[in-house]
């Protein structure tokens, strides 16, 4: 009975070591590295008509901050497909769009708080921040053990993240749109 016992035991453990191992190597398989964004040459010539804009202003730190703003949003643009690893440092990094509504009030002198709120831009840099979050949330639990049903999540799940990053561009690019309006480019110095 007791050597019974012992040899259930054993079979159990080792099914359940073989198991594991089965389920870790479909979980690594099954892992994505890259995130597919998609870009659009609207949003670029959309982009270069505002470097236009600001290039024939007079030399500034508003000036400089735009193009800087302008610089970051030209990469996210331009950005097909990116390993989560960059993405991820992208979006955590002090060079995150955050950083910029700051940066607006420190380096242009007709930006004020209350300006800022009339142009709605805290909502605004809020959303394109979540939505860089949002498109990375997916991925963040791939080193979990499971069997998945691989066939109906495809079927399923629709990716949004292209139509995410699209949003994501087009709210970057009305920031910088509605930042060239309301800038009082004369007292800029």
């Amino acid at each position: 009975m007791k050597n019974k016992v012992k040899s259930i035991v054993l079979s159990l453990s080792f099914f359940y070591m073989i198991t594991i191992i089965i389920l870790m190597m479909i979980t690594y398989c099954n892992m994505k590295e890259n995130i597919e964004l998609s870009s659009n040459d609207g949003y670029k010539n959309e982009l270069n008509e505002y470097r236009e804009m600001v290039n024939i202003l007079k030399n500034s730190r508003c000036k400089n901050y735009m193009n800087t703003l302008m610089d970051k949003v030209e990469k996210d643009i331009s950005t097909n497909k990116i390993s989560l690893r960059e993405y991820y440092e992208s979006i955590n990094s002090d060079d995150n769009l955050l950083s910029y509504y700051v940066k607006a009030k420190d380096d242009c002198i007709s930006i004020t708080n209350e300006k800022m709120q009339e142009m709605n831009m805290p909502i605004k840099f809020l959303t394109s921040s979540i939505f860089g979050d949002e498109m990375f949330r997916d991925y963040i639990y791939q080193y979990e053990l499971s069997i998945l049903d691989k066939k109906t999540r495809d079927i399923n799940a629709a990716n949004l993240i292209p139509v995410e990053n699209n949003i994501k561009v087009n709210n970057e690019l009305n920031i910088i749109k509605e930042l060239i309006e309301n800038i009082d480019w004369e007292k800029e110095v």
